[in-house]
């Protein structure tokens, strides 16, 4: 069997080489993709693994395309040629041809945040095309450096191990808010917020920082939670709560909709239990139009 047969071409780190090899150095690509060297020096090894061939040699502390190299980047050239006549053809055809931005949404941002970070792009009158992709945060944030997508909303912060030059654009905090149906919600006010050690609850899962917030704020007050379920999905938790599975914890900012739309009852506030939300884009001042109108509302309206 050939080599890589069994494997599938990555195409982003197809996309690192075919770089690379036209910047003629992993420094000068670097520069252009916005990646650590490091990075890109591991994903080029990695295809080279995968491939089982090696596409540069150094020469004279230069990297020089083997002869798979050169065959590499033959078919390089082809494809990425093919994928900006593919995109061009698409453009060409769209009716409008409106500006359009792809946005990347961490699995655990609430759904509804989403949408009210977003309404400036819906209600302004706008033509724009938004295309939003919910993903896990590595591989969102891949995707920007790869300039595949515009900005990433996420829970936090580019973290320090994954070496991207991208900035994280502080939108704004909530303070929290827990609520349940009514009839548990009832119960539950009398000696809140100690009572909350007395009820089954719903919350995040414990790769988010919010969760982190929640048991920071528990071990602090003494409270030994009842945890009937661990939900990632923002809207899942409320669908859950609103069956009478427990209390859940929302972020004060989208709990007025939120209690409206899952016919749930506030129990109390907990403003200590803060939730941050980020923008993240490759630009240190942020110079697409589409993204800073999303940034200037979040600062002007969502969290003032």
């Amino acid at each position: 069997m050939a080599p890589g047969m069994n494997t599938l071409l990555n195409y982003h780190h197809f996309y690192y080489f075919w770089v690379i090899a036209q910047e003629g150095s992993i420094a000068a690509a670097s520069k252009k993709l916005r990646l650590a060297q490091p990075t890109l020096s591991t994903q080029l090894k990695q295809l080279e693994d995968s491939l089982q061939v090696n596409l540069f040699e150094r020469k004279n502390r230069q990297l020089v395309l083997t002869d798979s190299g050169r065959t590499a980047l033959e078919y390089a050239n082809e494809i990425f040629s093919l994928g900006r006549e593919f995109l061009a053809t698409l453009q060409g055809w769209h009716p409008s041809s409106r500006p359009t931005i792809s946005i990347g949404v961490i699995d655990v941002f609430p759904k509804l945040l989403t949408y009210k970070v977003l309404e400036p792009l819906t209600n302004s009158g706008l033509d724009v095309l938004i295309c939003c992709i919910e993903g896990k945060r590595r591989d969102l944030l891949t995707q920007l450096a790869t300039h595949e997508l515009d900005i990433v909303l996420s829970d936090a912060p580019v973290p320090s191990d994954m070496l991207i030059q991208a900035f994280s654009h502080h939108l704004g905090d909530s303070g929290t808010l827990v609520c349940g149906t009514r009839a548990m919600a009832l119960k539950a006010r009398k000696k809140f917020p100690t009572s909350l050690a007395d009820f089954p609850l719903i919350l995040p899962t414990r790769n988010t920082m919010f969760r982190r917030e929640i048991d920071t704020w528990m071990e602090k007050v003494g409270i030994m939670p009842n945890i009937k379920a661990e939900v990632e999905d923002s809207a899942l938790m409320k669908v859950f709560a609103q069956h009478k599975t427990g209390l859940v914890f929302l972020p004060e900012t989208i709990a007025k909709e939120a209690t409206k739309s899952f016919e749930l009852t506030p129990v109390g506030a907990l403003p200590e239990i803060r939730e941050n939300y980020y923008l993240i884009s490759l630009e240190k001042k942020l110079k697409n139009p589409l993204a800073t109108l999303v940034s200037d509302n979040a600062h002007e309206r969502l969290f003032q």
